[in-house]
C-alpha cells in the first residue's frame, strides 16, 4: 500500500488545482466558499482565546449555529465528542451547506424514536433520526445507537463523508484507508489527529474537520475519481 504523509497529500491537492488548468475565475465560479455573516460579534470563551489552536474553526461553526459553548462560559475544546454530538454537528452543517435542506428539515423527526436508546423528545433525537433516515448511520445489532459513547476520528469522518456526499470505498485494508487518503488530499484532517486515526475525537478537532468540509468542495476543481482506484491500493510502492 502506498503511504503518504499529511503534508505530502495536502501539497498534492495544491498541485492538483494547478495541473487542472483552472483559472481563478473558474475556481470562484465552481467552488462554493461559504461566508457567514449572520453573527456580527465573536463569542469569546474562557478556554478558547484568539490565537489558540482551532479558534477560527470554532468561531465559524458557532456562527453557523452548529455548535455551542457551556453555561459556565467555556467551550471545552479538548473534551471528547460523543455520537449524539457528532451527528448533530454534521447534520446541521450539512443543512447549511446544501440548499435542498430547508430551515425546518429536522422538525419532521422531533416525534420519532428511531433506536431503542433514542426516544422522541430528547435534544438529539431529531438529528439522529434524520441521519438514520438518510442512511448515514445504522446503529448496533441490539437496536441501540449508544448516543453517549465516545466517537473516534474515523467514525466521525465516515459519517461526515456520507453527509457531505463524498465517495469512498471500504474495499481497502484497513477499511478506512481510501477515505483517510481522500481526506488528507483535501486537507480535511485536523493537525492534532495522529496517524492511526482511531483515536477519540475532541470538540476542537470536530470543529476543524467540519469547517473545512462546509467551506470547500474540492471535487468541483480537482476530482479524484480516477486517482484512488483499486490498482492504487494493490501496489506495494512506498512513497
Amino acid at each position: 500500500m502506498k503511504a503518504f504523509s499529511k503534508i505530502s497529500l495536502s501539497v498534492m491537492a495544491i498541485f492538483g488545482l494547478l495541473s487542472a488548468n483552472v483559472s481563478a475565475s473558474e475556481i470562484a465560479e465552481d467552488v462554493t466558499i461559504i461566508e457567514v455573516t449572520e453573527v456580527e460579534e465573536l463569542v469569546e470563551f474562557d478556554d478558547v482565546k484568539h490565537g489558540d489552536l482551532y479558534y477560527e474553526e470554532i468561531q465559524y461553526l458557532l456562527k453557523l449555529g452548529t455548535i455551542n459553548g457551556y453555561d459556565d462560559g467555556t467551550f471545552k475544546p479538548l473534551n471528547n465528542v460523543n455520537r449524539a454530538e457528532m451527528v448533530k454537528v454534521i447534520a446541521t452543517s450539512v443543512q447549511y451547506r446544501f440548499s435542498e435542506y430547508g430551515d425546518d428539515v429536522f422538525e419532521a423527526y422531533e416525534d420519532q424514536s428511531c433506536f431503542s436508546d433514542v426516544t422522541a423528545g430528547e435534544w438529539h433525537s431529531k438529528y439522529i433520526c434524520f441521519a438514520k433516515d438518510h442512511d448515514w448511520i445504522k446503529g448496533y445489532d441490539d437496536g441501540s445507537f449508544k448516543p453517549d459513547q465516545r466517537v473516534t476520528f474515523v467514525e466521525a469522518l465516515k459519517i461526515a463523508f456520507m453527509g457531505f456526499d463524498l465517495e469512498y470505498s471500504e474495499a481497502t485494508d484497513p477499511w478506512y484507508q481510501e477515505m483517510v487518503d481522500r481526506a488528507l488530499y483535501y486537507a480535511y484532517i485536523p493537525e492534532t489527529i495522529g496517524e492511526d486515526y482511531g483515536e477519540y475525537l475532541n470538540r476542537g478537532e470536530l470543529a476543524a474537520l467540519i469547517r473545512m468540509m462546509v467551506v470547500f468542495d474540492p471535487d468541483a476543481i480537482c476530482p479524484l475519481s480516477d486517482h484512488f482506484t483499486d490498482s492504487y491500493y494493490s501496489e506495494d510502492d512506498e512513497a
